[in-house]
């Protein structure tokens, strides 16, 4: 008699860790497709109308930062505070440093670039930076 409820108790602990476990994988799967979903929709790949993209941005510190942000076929230098934007000045496209690799949202037959690229890309700007 003790031996079938020992069984029951092993059973039923062993059951409680196999939900949890598929609760879990659920989850992770919800968040991961619950984060593409949000990207895509701040990206603004929904819509045919991109006429406003940052192209990068630096924190200069606290709430403050300047970001290089794309205007139509503008580009302009743009302080941002806590509580306000000012145009620093307007860019011209051969002045600036762009990526290659960077996708426009308004070409679909652009490529993405894919997870190792990025981490790829990643590690060659740090190791950049440390020879410096």
């Amino acid at each position: 008699m003790f031996f079938g409820a020992f069984l029951t108790n092993t059973f039923s602990a062993g059951w409680s860790i196999v939900k949890l476990i598929l609760i879990t994988i659920l989850v992770l799967v919800l968040a991961f497709y619950s984060t593409r979903l949000i990207a895509k929709y701040q990206n603004n790949t929904w819509s045919s109308k991109n006429n406003i993209q940052f192209i990068e941005s630096y924190r200069i510190g606290g709430n403050k930062m300047v970001a290089i942000a794309k205007i139509g076929e503008k580009y302009f230098a743009l302080g941002i505070g806590k509580e306000e934007i000012h145009v620093i000045a307007e860019l011209n496209k051969d002045d600036l440093k762009l990526s290659d690799h960077r996708v426009d949202v308004t070409d679909a037959k652009t490529p993405k670039m894919s997870f190792k690229e990025v981490l790829a890309n990643m590690k060659g700007n740090a190791e950049d930076d440390n020879e410096k």
